[in-house]
Order: structure tokens, then C-alpha cells, then sequence
């Protein structure tokens, strides 16, 4: 079709000027310039982006938890935590099972809204991994090493079973 040098050379100056003119900015229906070229981030494969939405109608609080308690945690599970000297409770509201250097994440909301929060600041916070129960502390000791801790005998005051 084109078999000379110099007619190739002409197709691509007017595909290149085609290409360029369609690429000027051209005046939009509000008046304004506007270009088909537009501006954004360009991610290859592979690549994450990382997006933090705020919530402008309240607060969340994200923590994270070893790995251990996992499975012990679940949605909607109470827990309180203290700032400026009111207590404050919270409810489990997402987790994410997601393990990163032995921890796992999960966001709580707040059950009413807190007073003088900043964003970014810590809080300590108690979380109940199970229900509240008596029960009597041993130390470690010789009953261990024989046992593994499996069982202990438990003896009356007088020295009788």
C-alpha cells in the first residue's frame, strides 16, 4: 500500500497531528475548558493503593489483638475504655482476620458520642475474652512439674481429703 519511505513518513505526521488535536483542551457546554486528558494516579498490577475514609458523623476506634484471641472476639462483643476520667463502652463492630506481625485488627464504634477525642490519639481499652467467673490462684509449684498443671489435690485445713 504505501511502499515508499516518504508516504510512510506523511501517514504518521498526520496521525500524529490528529492525535494532538484531539488531545487540545476544547470549550465545554458551561463555558469552560475542558481536556480529554485526565489527570489521576496510574497503578500497575500488583500495586495497592491505600485509602482512609473519615466518618464526619462520629468516631471509631481501631485496635489490634494477638493472634491468640482471634477466635474468641466476635461482632458486637462490649468493651469499655477511659479518657479524661469517663468511662467510655464500645462495641466490636468489624474484624479483620487479616494476621500482621502476630496481631489482628478490629474497629469498634462508640455507644454514645465522646467529649474531647482527637484523631490519632491512643486510648487504653478493656475487652472481656469471656464471661467473669470466681476462681482460686495457685502459684507454680511441685504440683506442676508432676501434673503439668492438669489437676491438684486440694486438702482441708486439718490435713483430711
Amino acid at each position: 500500500m504505501f511502499s515508499t519511505v516518504r508516504a510512510r513518513l506523511i501517514l504518521i505526521a498526520v496521525l500524529l497531528l490528529l492525535c494532538g488535536w484531539a488531545l487540545l483542551p476544547k470549550e465545554g457546554p458551561t463555558g469552560e475548558r475542558e481536556s480529554a486528558l485526565k489527570l489521576g494516579l496510574d497503578l500497575q498490577g500488583g500495586m495497592h493503593l491505600a485509602v482512609e475514609i473519615d466518618d464526619p458523623d462520629g468516631y471509631k476506634l481501631n485496635a489490634r489483638i494477638d493472634e491468640f484471641y482471634l477466635g474468641r472476639v466476635d461482632i458486637g462483643q462490649v468493651a469499655t475504655a477511659t479518657n479524661n476520667g469517663r468511662e467510655l463502652s464500645l462495641k466490636v463492630a468489624k474484624i479483620y482476620p487479616q494476621v500482621n506481625e502476630g496481631q489482628f485488627e478490629v474497629d469498634m464504634t462508640f455507644d454514645e458520642e465522646p467529649d474531647g477525642l482527637r484523631r490519632g490519639q491512643t486510648l487504653q481499652l478493656r475487652l472481656t475474652l469471656g464471661d467473669n467467673s470466681d476462681a482460686t490462684l495457685i502459684p507454680n509449684g511441685s504440683f506442676y512439674q508432676e501434673t503439668g498443671g492438669n489437676w491438684v489435690f486440694v486438702v482441708a485445713p486439718d490435713g483430711s481429703e
